[in-house]
C-alpha cells in the first residue's frame, strides 16, 4: 500500500502518543558508578536585556551517560576482552580526552522505528512490583504475552515493566539491590523471537545483582540487541496495548558508550 506523508500523519493523529522518559530534575537517581544529573538556570530573564526590552533565560546540564532513561551502546560492554562482532577491546578504544570508542559507540545507531510491545508482568501477576527474587526468565516472559495477548514477533522492541518505576521518587530505593529483571534464560526467549531492542523500567534491565552481567553480555557482546534502561511504563500500561509503533533517537555522541532518549509510544 503506497502512503504519502499525509496518510502517515493522519494515522499518527488516529494515535495516543505516550511519552516513555523518565523526568529529568537535580534530585534524580543516578547509579552509583555515575555522574548526576545537576542542572541549572544559569541566566535569568532581566539580567541581560537587548533592544526592545527583550530578554532571554539560559540554562546548563550535565549527567552521566547511563543515567535516567537511556540506551546503551554495543561497546558498553566487553567479555573476555572482545565487544560485538569480535572486535577486541584495543581495536575500539579511544582516548579518553578524544571522541570516545572508535567503533560500535552509541552514535552508530540510526533512530528506532519499529513495532513495539509490552510485556507486562506486574499486571500478568496481578503485583505492585515483581518480585526481585525471581528472574523474568522464558517461561514466565511467554506466560504473560500468552495470557495478555501480546504476540512478540522479529525485529520487535520489547518492553518489560516490572512496576519498579513507582519507586523513581525515592533515589535510594529506586536504586536497590536486589531489583527485579530479566535473567539469562528470559533474554535467551527473547531474542530467540528475533527481538531487537529490549528494555524495562528498571535500573539494570536485568535481575540485580548481576554477577558478571550476563545479560548486558548476552544482549551487546552476543548479539547485538541494544538495551533501554530506566523508561516509564505505568501511562503506556494503563492503555493496555497488544501492540505500538516505538519510536527513540540517542543524541548522536560520537563514540558514547550510551545516551539519554526520550522514547515515544504510538497507541
Amino acid at each position: 500500500m503506497n502512503m504519502d506523508v499525509s496518510d502517515f500523519i493522519r494515522a499518527a493523529n488516529d494515535r495516543t502518543i505516550v511519552g516513555l522518559g523518565l523526568e529529568l530534575h537535580n534530585s534524580i537517581p543516578n547509579g552509583h558508578p555515575h555522574a548526576p544529573f545537576t542542572y541549572s538556570l544559569m541566566k535569568q530573564h532581566g539580567d541581560l536585556t537587548y533592544r526592545g526590552g527583550v530578554s532571554a533565560a539560559n540554562d546548563v546540564m550535565s549527567l552521566g551517560l547511563h543515567v535516567a532513561t537511556h540506551i546503551d551502546a554495543l561497546g558498553h560492554i566487553s567479555k573476555d576482552g572482545q565487544v560485538f562482532g569480535g572486535l577486541s577491546i584495543d581495536e575500539i578504544r579511544g582516548d579518553p580526552r578524544g571522541d570516545g570508542l572508535r567503533q560500535l559507540g552509541v552514535d552508530s545507531y540510526a533512530p528506532f522505528v519499529q513495532r513495539g510491545v509490552l510485556l507486562d508482568i506486574a499486571r500478568y501477576q496481578g503485583v505492585e512490583e515483581v518480585d526481585p527474587e525471581r528472574g523474568i526468565d522464558g517461561e514466565l516472559l511467554s506466560a504473560t504475552s500468552e495470557a495478555l495477548g501480546v504476540s512478540v514477533q522479529p525485529g520487535d522492541a520489547v518492553l518489560v515493566r516490572t512496576g519498579w518505576e513507582h519507586r523513581w521518587p525515592d533515589p535510594q530505593r529506586y536504586q536497590e539491590s536486589p531489583a527485579p529483571g530479566v535473567d539469562l534464560d528470559g533474554i535467551n526467549w527473547l531474542i530467540a523471537q528475533g527481538t531487537t531492542v529490549v528494555g524495562s523500567d528498571t535500573y539494570g534491565f536485568e535481575q540485580m545483582p548481576a554477577k558478571g552481567m550476563p545479560v548486558h553480555v548476552a544482549c551487546l557482546v552476543d548479539h547485538g540487541v541494544p538495551i533501554i534502561e530506566a523508561l516509564a511504563l505505568t501511562e503506556l500500561a494503563e492503555l493496555k496495548p497488544k501492540e505500538f509503533l516505538f519510536m527513540a533517537s540517542p543524541l548522536k555522541i560520537r563514540g558514547a558508550t550510551g545516551s539519554p532518549i526520550r522514547p515515544v509510544a504510538l497507541v
